[in-house]
């Protein structure tokens, strides 16, 4: 459950990236958020010799709006992302879509260009960017190119991208004129990996449909826009022609019956629901367009007030500095990491392939960082990066160089005084063995912070979302909703 060894490079620039990346082939991986490859790692699906972390290039982070088409850079964050302004606007569909994407916790990491590079069968972002037949921005030494969305997935984690390079950049048709569109799936559980997912695209007397997690690749199909019978029979003779999956989730007729009855509905949605508001200049004689958007991390509002008070290391309001390059750190050796830890500053030593859970509990003895699955699904090694949620069991200890991390350890106030949050999980009696605590309130403070400082209150089903990206290994989850609602509502001083 622990990666081999590699040698680390934070590149200054993407064409010392892509210089690594030519040199090393097939033997180096690209990290970005770190949510698949490092899983793979940890397992030894994968062992590569040099792993280049493309997280500090801030030349990765943008959002740009062109007018037909919107660009989002391959190192933004899908949180990020779904927090842009005009996403609702601009590209409804993804907009739809990104809430399925993972949990709350794993999109403050997780990237768009990492989704759609790592080319799971059952992801979101891959079948949205083939249905709206978007492009993928290639990089390599030898130049650019850009490849078509529908030919770029090939099968289950394979690309068009060649060994020398990088998904530099997604490029979305944005929202036309009078277009409806819908998105729905099938999973076990809000979050997970999706069953069946369908996009839809209504335009002109025509219908793009789409469904993923049924096949091996994205499956996308043209057709008039159709209704009733007709729409049915189209629908039953495309899962007979579809080859697909029959796997543990879900056996090949369940599937089979998910293309019938999950495209109808999703066509019936798309079919109700209004046209996007806005969306339908499509470019033309649009203003100039939008700066670029930063990527991850970032708050641009001012906390508000609110009955729950900021943490002890409250998100920040000015855009966070961006990670500095590193030198290339051998595999055998130790190298220096200096970093905030909850407010203080330390150092200690670390090879490139120990993981960050390793290093806070083991050299600093911060053991409220709890070792779960290793693979980032159980969440109870969750800690803060840079103020947002990052599992640290995915993170190796190098990527922290420069940067800030708080653990449960630092959630206390002045003399050790529980937060408002450790207070109301005791009122509630939702530690019960405690082993996922921890996680849980680092991703509940982050959060509610967040709320805090748009200014509004949780609903009771939108803290259940947020929890569904942790594991309770008592199932209590009901006295931790209970919590999180009172921590909420209950004055500061209360």
């Amino acid at each position: 459950m622990k990666p081999a060894p590699f040698d680390y490079v934070r590149p200054a620039g993407l064409e010392e990236a892509v210089a690594v990346l030519g040199a090393a082939g097939d033997d180096a991986r690209i990290l970005a958020g770190g949510l698949s490859l490092v899983p793979m790692m940890n397992f030894r699906v994968v062992a590569p010799a040099v792993v280049v972390d493309i997280g500090g290039l801030g030349e990765l982070r943008r959002i740009a709006d062109e007018g037909s088409e919107i660009e989002i850079g391959a190192g933004v964050a899908q949180a990020s992302l779904e927090r842009w302004p005009d996403l609702a606007r601009r590209l409804p569909l993804l907009a739809e879509a990104l809430p399925h994407v993972g949990h709350y916790p794993t999109r403050a990491r997780g990237t768009v260009g990492g989704s759609v590079a790592h080319a799971d069968p059952s992801a979101e972002l891959p079948l949205v960017l083939a249905l709206l037949d978007g492009t993928v921005r290639l990089r390599s030494a030898g130049g650019e190119r850009l490849a078509p969305a529908r030919g770029f997935f090939e099968g289950p984690l394979e690309t068009a991208c060649g060994e020398d390079e990088m998904v530099v950049a997604t490029r979305w048709p944005s929202a036309a004129p009078g277009a409806r569109y819908a998105f729905d799936e099938v999973a076990l559980r809000h979050g997970d990996f999706a069953i069946a997912s369908c996009a839809v695209l209504l335009d002109d007397g025509r219908m793009s449909i789409g469904f993923g997690g049924v096949a091996e690749v994205p499956v996308v199909r043209e057709w008039p826009r159709l209704t009733g019978s007709a729409l049915d029979d189209a629908l039953a003779a495309l899962a007979e022609e579809i080859d697909v999956v029959d796997d543990g989730d879900g056996g090949a007729a369940y599937r089979r019956g998910l293309v019938r009855s999950l495209g109808r509905r999703t066509v019936d949605r798309a079919l109700a629901g209004p046209p996007p508001a806005g969306g339908a200049d499509g470019g033309a004689g649009r203003p100039p367009a939008r700066p670029a958007l930063p990527g991850a991390g970032e708050r641009g509002a001012p906390a508000l007030p609110s009955s729950f008070p900021p943490s002890p290391s409250p998100p920040p309001s000015s855009p966070l500095p961006l990670p500095s390059p590193r030198p290339r750190l051998g595999a055998r050796e130790r190298h220096l990491v200096e970093f905030v830890l909850n407010g203080a500053q330390c150092a200690a030593e670390a090879p490139p392939r120990l993981l960050l859970s390793d290093f806070l509990r083991h050299r600093f003895g911060r053991r409220g960082v709890h070792v779960g699955c290793e693979h980032g699904v159980c969440g109870a090694c969750t800690v803060h990066l840079d103020g947002a949620p990052a599992r640290a069991c995915l993170l190796f200890a190098v990527q922290v160089h420069g940067r800030r991390v708080d653990t449960v350890e630092g959630l206390a106030g002045p003399h050790g005084a529980p937060s408002p949050l450790q207070a109301a999980f005791r009122r509630r009696h939702a530690l019960q063995c405690g082993y996922c605590t921890p996680g849980i309130l680092m991703t509940m403070t982050e959060w509610l912070d967040r709320l805090a400082m748009e200014g509004r209150a949780p609903g009771e089903e939108e803290v259940r979302e947020v929890l569904s990206g942790h594991l309770c290994r008592c199932t209590g989850y009901e006295p931790i909703v209970a919590a999180v609602l009172d921590a909420a509502a209950r004055p500061a001083d209360g």
